[in-house]
C-alpha cells in the first residue's frame, strides 16, 4: 500500500476514475523506476493476500483474473499515453521498465505534486476493500478452526 500511496502523490487522484486521462506525463517518484507502479503495488498486495489465504484454487483464480486485467489495461493505457505524448512517452518507455524495477525503486530526484493527505484520501476505497478481504479471510479461518482443535 505504501507503493500505491507513493505513486498517488505523483499521479494524483485522477487514477481513481473510470475514464483514462492525463494532462501531463508523470515520470517522477516511482514512475521514474517503473511505468506502472500502481499495478505493481496491486500485484504485491494480491500476492500477500493469497499467501495469507493459503488456498491454491482461490489463488489460481485470482491470479488469472488479475493477469487478464493487467494485460488488458496496461497496453490500453500505454497506447493512450503514446497518442497524447508521442515523443515524451517513447523516450520514457525506452528508458523505464514497465512492471519490474531494475533495483532502484526507491531512489528519486523528483518532487511529488500531491500531498500524503491527498494520496491517503484517494485510497479510502482501497483501504476499505483490503480491510474487507482481510476480515473475510479472518472469518473463514475462524470458521475452519485451528488445526489443533480439528484433531480433538
Amino acid at each position: 500500500e505504501l507503493l500505491r500511496l507513493w505513486g498517488l502523490r505523483y499521479i494524483g487522484p485522477t487514477t481513481r476514475t473510470r475514464e483514462i486521462c492525463a494532462d501531463r506525463l508523470v515520470t517522477g517518484g516511482p514512475y521514474a523506476r517503473v511505468r506502472h507502479p500502481l499495478y505493481l503495488a496491486n500485484a504485491l498486495k494480491i500476492l500477500g493476500l493469497l499467501i495469507i489465504a493459503g488456498h491454491l484454487p482461490l489463488a489460481l483464480t485470482a491470479i488469472a483474473f488479475y493477469a487478464v486485467e493487467f494485460f488488458n489495461m496496461i497496453p490500453y493505457e500505454e497506447h493512450f499515453l503514446a497518442q497524447r505524448f508521442p515523443k515524451e512517452f517513447e523516450a520514457y518507455r525506452s528508458s523505464v521498465p514497465a512492471f519490474l524495477p531494475d533495483g532502484s525503486l526507491f531512489a528519486s530526484d523528483f518532487q511529488a505534486t500531491h500531498t500524503w493527505t491527498e494520496a491517503l484520501n484517494s485510497e479510502r476505497r482501497t483501504f476499505a476493500s483490503t480491510g474487507g478481504l482481510l476480515g473475510i479471510l479472518a472469518f473463514c479461518t475462524w470458521l475452519r478452526g485451528s488445526p489443533a482443535e480439528a484433531d480433538r
